[in-house]
């Protein structure tokens, strides 16, 4: 996690009580009829990091992370069921996660994809918490798109173009 998402939830994150670990294990026996280690070991992970966090979200509202156990019976799949939702949950705008840590978001049956670990879901909303909190520089609206570049390069020679972008 980055400096800016470790100070981002170290300004607004708390901590409320979640389910532990031989809940989880109950559940997944009870509806498996096994103990799938793996799934229970990717469980406990998620629930150890995050279980009971809650921060502001700039796009969803007071997040809650607090993954517990899902299992279909009839397909076998697990996810952990409400690891993001909103303090005072909708049923629309929650994200489940998968054991291998990505983050699912959807509407009604239809989840995707939408983060590869609740690590980047933080990641982006202390990224959307710093931008919201930035003085507006420019409102300008540049006639030329392929000009503007230039244009500021030529008003702001310090400026340097990133030939590459890094996710972490």
């Amino acid at each position: 996690m980055s400096v800016r998402a470790g100070a981002f939830l170290a300004e607004h994150a708390g901590r409320v009580a979640g389910p532990d670990d031989d809940e989880c294990r109950a559940e997944m026996r009870a509806a498996l009829g096994y103990c799938d280690e793996q799934a229970l070991a990717a469980l406990r992970s998620a629930q150890q990091r995050y279980s009971g966090l809650t921060h502001p979200g700039p796009l969803l509202g007071r997040i809650v992370f607090g993954p517990v156990l899902e299992a279909d019976t009839g397909t076998g799949r697990v996810e952990f069921w409400y690891a993001i939702m909103n303090e005072h949950p909708d049923g629309v705008s929650s994200g489940s996660l998968l054991p291998d840590g990505t983050v699912l978001f959807g509407l009604l049956d239809v989840d995707l994809p939408a983060f590869p670990s609740l690590d980047h879901f933080v990641e982006c909303d202390a990224l959307l918490d710093f931008a919201h909190r930035q003085e507006l520089l420019s409102a300008e609206h540049p006639e030329s798109v392929t000009d503007h570049p230039a244009e500021l390069r030529r008003r702001h020679p310090s400026l340097r173009r990133l030939e590459r972008g890094c996710r972490t």
